[in-house]
């Protein structure tokens, strides 16, 4: 449910977004791995060092998720992926 959440809020946001910018490649490159994001949550016979890197990651994910929905999502991606660069 949260994955599928996030999923189509990167698809709403992706045409906002100018196809060059940094959060447009990362919601870019997250959704080349929708498929991994969106078994991972039920498939627990996923291999365990790819299923520890994809709890990292899924954990990450649904944070973001939880954050962006308290806030305007594009401004908070851009902001967040913009202090990503800086440092």
């Amino acid at each position: 449910m949260i994955v599928a959440a996030l999923i189509r809020m990167w698809e709403n946001e992706l045409p906002k977004l100018s196809g060059k910018s940094k959060p447009a490649e990362a919601i870019r490159y997250a959704l080349v791995w929708r498929a991994a994001l969106e078994r991972f949550p039920a498939d627990g016979r996923i291999e365990r060092r790819t299923c520890d890197q994809a709890a990292d990651n899924y954990t990450k994910a649904s944070s973001l998720a939880a954050t962006a929905n308290l806030v305007d999502p594009h401004a908070w991606l851009t902001q967040t992926v913009a202090r990503t660069d800086d440092g």
